[in-house]
């Protein structure tokens, strides 16, 4: 995007997805580049069209068998990033599931490895990536989840001139 407006963006580095969040509602920080539409983002982003869509998957230890629907754990433990809008749905969809908060996809993925948690769901290229990151070779993706989310740019409403600009770019 910077390339294509000729326009400099600052990237501002933020503790956790919460303080991602305060400062879009602050208007700190004017652009969330991967999100996904939830209801209370809704009050404090305006969102372009969707450019990347993903699917769910479930992370467990390599001992655990394929995982066909997220059914098969309504009596096991399951991490959700807390705030994701994975959390949202889930929390709606699968009310008798044990769905437990989770700060962040390290501290996800490392209570998944150490046995604390059975599952952790999460974007797969996201898992993926931080496995191989963090050396965790005792986790896989035991299967996918019939969620399907589609990232998109979240633009703070305390910059809304930055809406139809950022939008063009999605589609260029």
């Amino acid at each position: 995007f910077a390339q294509r407006l000729g326009i400099p963006f600052r990237f501002i580095a933020t503790d956790s997805w919460k303080q991602s969040q305060e400062w879009a509602k602050a208007g700190t920080c004017d652009i969330l580049p991967m999100v996904s539409i939830t209801e209370e983002r809704k009050a404090y982003l305006t969102f372009t069209d969707p450019y990347l869509s993903y699917s769910v998957g479930i992370i467990s230890a390599n001992d655990l068998p394929f995982i066909s629907v997220l059914n098969d754990f309504a009596e096991h433990s399951v991490g959700i990033g807390k705030g994701s809008s994975i959390w949202d749905y889930v929390k709606k969809e699968f009310p008798e599931n044990i769905f437990l908060p989770v700060d962040g996809i390290e501290e996800g993925l490392l209570k998944v490895s150490s046995g604390r948690i059975e599952a952790y769901l999460i974007a797969v290229p996201v898992a993926t990536h931080n496995i191989k990151d963090m050396g965790l070779t005792n986790l896989k993706v035991a299967g996918h989840v019939e969620i399907k989310k589609q990232l998109r740019i979240g633009i703070s409403r305390q910059s809304p001139q930055l809406s139809p600009i950022i939008q063009k770019l999605v589609h260029a």
